[in-house]
Order: structure tokens, then C-alpha cells, then sequence
């Protein structure tokens, strides 16, 4: 039998590294005597895959390398590493094997897992290298994938050895994940374990790979309002089965030059309501979010005066849309835009055709200043997307001009949510009331304009 822990560790094939891990020798943490040189012809590290048994001054100028030259400004990062399964499972294999062989040493529960001494190993050498603080708050992550296709498999017993700890609250097996894979090393008995695994592990023929890695910035918000003058554009892209519907939208009009001045990954556009393809958007617009995912930029060079070239460059680039008020929010200000959403009030105007010639006395009797609460069950042309229901909507105010015989413009003021178009022909009945009801007639929509949403968010920088 081997003399000590250190010996026996030794013996059944761990690295200089893991074996400080494992006795919690850690004094000697300089790169020199935390790597192997020369490691080609040293066993590759049961416990670390050969994770330890590298250069690390090469390591960190390589990480180094990668950082600097994947195009992202940063002032400071976070690291963060990913390592396989089979590394937790090999790691509680060795300290099984240790304390059945000393049983007296105590503490063998308290030892730092790789990836945790990866990052301690890394950490100070990348800050002088990139020359930014760590800080876990910075928004710019970099991210370090170990993985290594030899052991990709052992892991795979454990779902035999414990299935509870991978059966979810409904009783259905879920994947292989971080927490169920530790859940049941720690709950399995160690002589199932033992009898299904490896303990000490298995000798391996294959050192890790580097890690792999990969930057990634959270999202930048951006709101601001937009008008849309063309009766031919759908607010986000139009697709039906794969082909599209119209050449451009809202959201690719408004965002193209951002996007690209930014340089995300992807976008998340949303709005505060949405108008048809065929209506237009007046006034001063319509509020909404982008969400730049992944960008290249950091929020700080997006400053007023960026921005409102962003803007210019957008306006003058298309007449179908127009952007204003555009401005950097955080994410908790992305709440905004939902909040009170049942309380707002919306503005439209209408052309409308009349099925008779109504008089000038019966509109204004029937219809002026009128304050209506509508019951809509939910129209045809949504059912595919909408849930069936009868909403209650009200419209607060509502005023018509007769343009000539059969056809007059109608103003109303109504909740958000209200279904114009449905409260102008009822929709089969539908909408009740309805203005063809209202005026003992039939009655159509032609053109349709949002001309205004009543809300101050977001607030005027223009």
C-alpha cells in the first residue's frame, strides 16, 4: 500500500494539481508548479482529463488572443467555465477510492471541483492580459468550454445507479443536467456506485482538448417610438410556410442601420400593440423595444449624439417609416411598455362606406360624443391566434364628418385592444354594438389610421 494520500493519488495516475486538490496543498499555485512541462510523455490525469497538464502562460496567451480578437469592446469581464460530467463523476470515484483506503483522513468532502480551479488558475493572468477588471456584475462574458469526447460517456450509469434524480415533479426522465448529475452523486450509496462505475477511474489514452472559447455580451434595450406612412408593411416580417409576404417590415426598416452600427447577434422587437398591414401609424408614433442581443458595442458608445445619428441615418434612408425618440433603457425599464396596457387610450380615424345616404342629423344623433362599451368576441380574421372570448371595450369618444353621399370619416378615441375594423362592419355580429348597427345600415371600413397612443413612455428626447 502506498505510504500517504499524496503516494496513493500519485499511484492510481492524478497530476501534480490534482493531487494539491485532493490534500489541499495548495501553497504551490505558481504556473511553474501547477503545469506539467513537457507533459507528452506523462499519463494523462485521471482526475483532470489533462485539463492541469498544460502550459498555462500559453493558456492564458491564447484565451488572451481569442478575446481580443472576437471584435467586442469591453471594460471588464466575467469568466466562466464548462466542463463534461464525466469530470464530477471521476472526481467523487477518486475520493471514494481514498477514503476507503484511509478511512482515519478526514475532510475529503471539501475539495475544489476543476472547473473552480480553472478559473483560479486563469483569472489573475487574463486580468493583467486584457488589462480590465473581473467583476461577476460585468455584462460581458467570456466563456471557456472544456470537452472531451473520450469520457463523453461515463457519465451515463448514473441514471441506473439513482433514477429519482432525474425524474422531474411529474414523474417524466429529464436530460443529463448540472444539478441532477450532482444530485445523485451525492444521494447515490457508494456501493452502487461502485458496482456501476469505475472506482478508481479508468486510465484514459486522450488528453482534453483546450477549451473552446466564446464571448457573449448581454442585451442592450433600446426604445423609442415609429410612424409607419405605407399601407403595404407589416410591423415584423411576414412569413406564411416559408415565403414571405411583404419585401420589408417596421422592425427591419427601423433596425437595419442600428443592427449593423451595433453589431448584435439578434434582435427581440416588441411594441406597444401593433397596427395591420394596411393601417398606417400617425403622430407621434408608437412606442416600442428593441432588444439587441448579443451586441458587439458596449452601452456606453451608445451616447444622445450616436443615437440621434442612428436616427438621422434611419429617416433618411426610407419614407415608409419614420423613428424618433430614440434612446438607451435598461432592462427593468422594458416593463414600461406593458404597464397599464389595459389603461391606455387610443386615437383613430376612419374612412368608412355607408350602404345609404344618412343624413347629417342622424349621424350626429347616433354617433356624436357617444361613449359606447362594446362586447367582441374575438374576430375571424384572429381566430388563429387568438383565444375565443367576448372582451369588454370601451370607446370614450366618437366623431363623424360626412364627406359625401355614403361615405364619412370617423374620429374615435377607444381602450387599447379595441377591434376598429369589427366595430365598423360588426363582423357578422360579432361586435355588438356595431356602427352599421348604430346606423340601421351596412357598413365598411376603407382606410384605416392610428393617430395617436396616449401615453408618455418613452419620454421625448427629440
Amino acid at each position: 500500500m502506498a505510504s500517504g494520500p499524496a503516494e496513493e493519488l500519485e499511484r492510481i495516475g492524478c497530476c501534480k494539481a490534482c493531487i494539491q486538490r485532493f490534500t489541499g496543498e495548495r501553497q504551490a499555485s505558481s504556473s511553474k508548479d501547477r503545469k506539467l512541462d513537457g507533459a507528452a510523455e506523462e499519463p494523462v490525469c485521471v482526475a483532470c482529463e489533462g485539463v492541469f497538464q498544460v502550459n498555462w502562460d500559453a493558456e492564458v496567451k491564447r484565451i488572451s488572443d481569442a478575446v481580443q480578437s472576437s471584435g467586442y469592446e469591453y471594460s471588464s469581464f466575467v469568466l466562466s467555465v464548462s466542463v463534461p460530467f464525466s469530470f464530477a463523476v471521476r472526481q467523487h470515484a477518486v475520493l471514494l477510492h481514498m477514503k476507503d483506503t484511509f478511512p482515519a483522513c478526514r475532510g475529503w468532502g471539501d475539495i475544489m471541483q476543476v472547473k473552480d480551479a480553472v478559473k483560479d488558475q486563469l483569472l489573475n493572468p487574463l486580468v493583467q492580459e486584457l488589462k480590465v477588471p473581473c467583476d461577476v456584475k460585468s455584462p460581458f462574458h467570456i466563456n471557456l468550454t472544456i470537452e472531451h469526447e473520450e469520457s463523453s460517456q461515463e457519465h451515463l450509469f448514473l441514471a441506473e445507479a439513482d433514477p429519482s434524480a432525474f425524474r422531474t415533479r411529474k414523474g417524466r426522465t429529464e436530460n443529463f443536467g448540472v444539478a441532477s448529475v450532482a444530485t445523485c452523486l451525492q444521494s447515490c450509496p457508494d456501493h452502487r456506485f461502485k458496482r456501476l462505475g469505475h472506482c478508481p477511474p479508468k486510465l484514459l489514452s486522450t488528453r482534453c482538448p483546450p477549451a473552446a472559447v466564446s464571448c457573449f455580451r448581454e442585451s442592450i434595450y433600446l426604445a423609442g417610438r415609429y410612424t409607419k406612412y405605407s399601407r403595404e408593411l407589416s410591423q415584423t416580417p411576414w412569413l406564411i410556410d416559408g415565403e414571405r409576404k411583404c419585401d420589408d417590415s417596421v422592425q427591419e426598416l427601423l433596425t437595419k442601420h442600428i443592427e449593423a452600427f451595433i453589431g448584435n447577434k439578434d434582435i427581440k422587437f416588441s411594441s406597444s400593440g401593433r397596427e395591420d398591414c394596411d393601417v398606417r401609424m400617425l403622430g407621434r408614433g408608437r412606442p416600442f423595444i428593441a432588444e439587441l442581443v448579443d451586441p458587439r458595442l458596449q452601452p456606453s458608445s451608445l451616447t444622445p449624439a450616436v443615437l440621434r445619428r442612428l436616427q438621422e441615418e434611419t429617416n433618411s434612408q426610407t419614407s415608409q417609416v419614420g423613428l424618433r425618440d430614440l434612446q438607451l433603457i435598461s432592462r427593468e425599464e422594458t416593463q414600461n411598455l406593458q404597464e397599464g396596457a389595459e389603461d391606455k387610450t387610443k386615437t383613430y380615424s376612419c374612412l368608412v362606406w355607408l350602404s345609404r345616404d344618412v343624413s347629417d342629423d342622424e349621424l350626429h344623433t347616433a354617433l356624436d360624443s357617444k361613449k359606447l362599451v362594446l362586447k367582441q368576441k374575438t374576430p375571424i380574421r384572429v381566430m388563429h391566434r387568438r383565444s375565443l372570448a367576448v372582451r369588454e371595450r370601451t370607446v370614450f369618444d366618437l366623431r363623424v364628418r360626412k364627406i359625401q353621399p355614403q361615405f364619412v370619416r370617423l374620429w374615435l378615441s377607444t381602450q387599447a385592444g379595441t377591434y376598429v375594423k369589427e366595430f365598423v362592419h360588426g363582423d357578422f355580429g360579432r361586435t355588438r354594438p356595431s356602427l352599421g348597427e348604430l346606423l340601421q345600415c351596412e357598413a365598411d371600413i376603407l382606410t384605416l389610421d392610428v393617430e395617436a397612443i396616449n401615453t408618455d413612455w418613452p419620454p421625448c428626447v427629440d
